[in-house]
């Protein structure tokens, strides 16, 4: 008979059961193991390195004293071969959409030179290599000489020293002249250019902000601006900045024509830019998109419009607009009409913060960019 060895066969016994217990431990792991835990975005990503930063995951490096060297220049947009602009005023403004970013507002100081000289660096940039610290970048308007602009790209802190190119544009004045549709002559232009522009010599708009109007009237002989009840005026006016390579306008920002014409003598004007309906911007009755320091500097003018910003080629804007019904406007009831310019500048009321517009919201509402305005001036009957 065969014999069993007892002691071997305990051991098969043993390594059974332990078998059957690990496949029931298993079995009760897998079906009662915990969720793992969704990571926010204060938590670290779990690479197989282990715990890292999200700015050292994205190659942000900081100096031993995180503070970082920033400058700018400015490309001058409007020039036909390279070139740079001088005395353009920057900021980097924080990004407020990141938590947590730890940017601060610093003032850049100016553009260098018009060789490609980048401008003197700051080195208060504020630099993490937890949370990137992430800028947007303005040059402000320049009333007398540039348009503001804001670079494409995000700025995040990393390295020793950030260098940035920003393109923005020389800025002018109007030139413009009136040309009468009815007569079919050039209106006169006064204030001081005297009788020897009624030919459709362009003239340079007033260089003083807009704060003096340029009177619009009839050349001797003529009478289209001796207006009676229920007749109309109906002009064009043909205008450009005043220098080639310059504008009056920023491209993503709004130039607006405004009309002070008082409803009890004068309908709504009909108004074509180039042949097209411009963008109402204020109308009575339908409220206004003006910011809020434009709606208190233009809150003579009844109506508004965006006609585009004037390159050194000729816009032309027709301008029809009837008496009210059964009203003679007289002599005294003037037409006016401002273009100005919208522009971006450092608030003087919100910190650290920039605002577009085309007057600051200080006490006086002062220009931000460029005014030019003039005056149909009606004639007696």
């Amino acid at each position: 008979m065969r014999k069993t060895n007892k002691k071997g066969a305990g051991g098969l016994v043993t390594v059974a059961m332990v078998a059957i217990i690990a496949v029931f431990g298993l079995m009760a792991y897998v079906a009662f193991k915990p969720e793992p835990k969704a990571l926010t975005a204060e938590e670290t990503t779990l690479t197989e390195a282990g715990a890292i930063p999200a700015a050292e995951s994205a190659g942000i490096t900081c100096p031993s004293d995180k503070t970082v060297d920033f400058k700018f220049r400015v490309l001058d947009g409007g020039a036909s071969t390279v070139a740079y602009l001088a005395g353009v005023k920057g900021y980097l403004v924080p990004d407020k959409s990141v938590a947590g970013n730890k940017a601060t507002w610093q003032d850049a100081g100016v553009s260098s030179g018009t060789t490609g000289d980048f401008s003197t660096a700051i080195t208060t940039v504020p630099c993490d290599t937890e949370i990137p610290v992430t800028y947007d970048f303005y040059i402000v308007t320049n009333q007398s000489n540039y348009q503001s602009a804001q670079l494409a790209e995000k700025i995040v802190v990393t390295g020793n020293n950030i260098q940035k190119t920003v393109t923005g544009k020389k800025a002018e004045h109007l030139e413009y002249r009136v040309k009468d549709l009815i007569d079919d002559v050039y209106f006169n232009i006064t204030w001081g250019h005297g009788l020897g522009k009624t030919i459709g010599i362009f003239v340079d708009a007033n260089t003083t902000s807009g704060s003096t109007k340029e009177n619009i009237t009839n050349q001797n002989g003529y009478t289209s601006l001796t207006i009676d009840a229920d007749e109309y005026l109906w002009f064009r006016l043909e205008a450009q900045a005043n220098k080639s390579k310059e504008f009056y306008g920023e491209d993503d920002l709004r130039t607006i024509l405004c009309v002070d014409a008082s409803t009890a003598y004068w309908e709504e004007p009909t108004i074509k830019v180039d042949g097209v309906t411009p963008v109402v911007v204020k109308k009575p009755g339908e409220g206004t998109t003006l910011y809020d320091s434009d709606q208190s500097a233009l809150a003579d003018y009844e109506y508004c419009y965006s006609v585009g910003a004037f390159s050194n080629s000729q816009k032309e804007i027709e301008y029809k607009q009837y008496t009210a019904d059964n009203v003679n406007p007289g002599t005294s009831n003037r037409v006016t009409i401002i273009i100005v310019t919208e522009g971006r500048y450092k608030s003087n009321k919100l910190e650290d913060t920039i605002l577009v517009g085309a007057y600051q919201d200080d006490s006086g509402n002062s220009l931000v960019g460029h005014a030019d305005y003039f005056e149909m001036e009606p004639q007696s009957s």
